[in-house]
Formats: structure tokens, sequence, C-alpha cells
């Protein structure tokens, strides 16, 4: 049938769909100054630098890392931030 899609066509449609929305609800969380981000952490690690803005792309990134290093590595997801609150400038006369 002319103009079927394949399953992997479909698939490949549905990521990039999947992907638009998170760039989307991205979008709109910076509005916000709220942005969303994962980030990915070798086991036994405690840190790590990079922040990937997108699910899908941290997920790529652990993936090749996981292959690449024979290692288990996780997908970190940013739930909330705590910020310290500026400190008021008191003035005590002596």
């Amino acid at each position: 049938m002319k103009g079927a899609l394949s399953d992997d066509q479909r698939r490949h449609r549905i990521d990039i769909l999947r992907a638009l929305s998170h760039c989307a609800n991205n979008i709109i969380a910076d509005m916000e100054g709220k942005m969303k981000f994962w980030m990915v952490v070798r086991e036994g690690q405690s840190s790590t630098n990079q922040k990937h803005t997108e699910y899908i792309v941290a997920e790529a990134e652990a993936t090749r890392l996981a292959e690449k290093e024979k290692a288990r590595f996780y997908i970190l997801e940013a739930i909330e931030y705590v910020e310290p609150q500026p400190m008021p400038v008191i003035k005590v006369k002596l």
C-alpha cells in the first residue's frame, strides 16, 4: 500500500514527537524560570558535569556510555532546587 509507514518509520516519528514535546515543555519551564534537566552518572561515581535539557538525549548518552564502558549508568532527573535567600543587612548601633 502506497504511503503506509513501516513499524520503524512509525517508531521514529513517535520518537521525534516525544523529543518535540520535551523541548516544548522545557521552553515553557524555562520561561517560568524552572528549567528541568537530566544528568547521567556512572555507578560508583558521585558527580557529573553535563546537564541534558531533554530526557531523550540523556537516555542516548547513558546507553552510549554503558555500551562503551561496559558499566551501569543512571539517568538522574532534577525535581526541584533550593537556593539561598539574600541576607538582609542589619544596622546595629553600639
